[in-house]
């Protein structure tokens, strides 16, 4: 039940930030405002062999904050609204509270601070590259454009799929149209759709501090 938690959790943090977005046009987005992005994932785990097809699919919905080039946060709940996980990334530091199982995970920006949640090495710049919208190419994705709206990239780990119709704005966040982006390799595969985003008139302060329960079990990634 744990493992599959974490997998859970794992798989919910990458795909938000690697998958599509469907919204009307809103507020221009400046580089100093705190943005929600109201999204909903779907993420097949491959790994569970406890069925007859070896899968298991979830389906989470995932907050993402947003200050651009300086703080990510996303929120994760199940059905009805269930809370699953809280992650907040900075380009120096990890953390995340696993809540079923109250866990608190924290660490430097690197792969080995996600590998407790993912069960394998993920390279946290992929996560931060792809929700900023950044070239692939120049964090080590060999891309090909199949169609005018379709490209894949590829590294040893990951194949993306980025699927895009419509036009965002310049910070990659206002879509009018569709942007999906499907994740995979041998473990899982991931599809994300965002239905919506907003400005928030929120502080910083509040938003961009993730506080361990007295309660929840502490685990330092060095």
């Amino acid at each position: 039940m744990l493992k599959n938690m974490f997998i859970t959790l794992g798989l919910s943090i990458l795909i938000s930030l690697l998958i599509g977005c469907s919204s009307e046009p809103t507020q221009s987005v400046r580089l100093l405002d705190i943005v929600k992005i109201s999204t909903k994932a779907q993420i097949t785990d491959k790994t569970n062999t406890t069925n007859t097809t070896n899968t298991t699919m979830n389906s989470v919905s995932i907050d993402i904050f947003l200050k651009r080039n300086e703080t990510i946060r996303l929120e994760v709940s199940a059905l009805l609204g269930y809370p699953v996980g809280s992650l907040l990334m900075t380009r120096s530091l990890l953390q995340c509270a696993v809540h079923p199982q109250k866990y608190f995970i924290q660490g430097p920006f690197a792969s080995r601070t996600l590998k407790p949640l993912f069960k394998q090495d993920i390279d946290p710049l992929i996560l931060w590259s792809v929700i900023h919208a950044e070239d692939l190419k120049t964090h080590g994705f060999q891309c090909d454009k199949l169609t005018l709206n379709i490209e894949i990239c590829r590294n040893p780990q990951f194949t993306v799929e980025i699927e895009q119709r419509g036009q965002l704005n310049s910070e990659g966040l206002s879509v009018r149209g569709q942007k999906k982006i499907t994740l995979e390799n041998n473990n899982i595969k991931m599809i994300w759709v965002f239905k919506s985003q907003e400005v928030l008139n929120v502080s910083q302060s509040e938003t961009f501090v993730l506080q361990r329960p007295k309660e929840y079990k502490l685990i330092t990634i060095k």
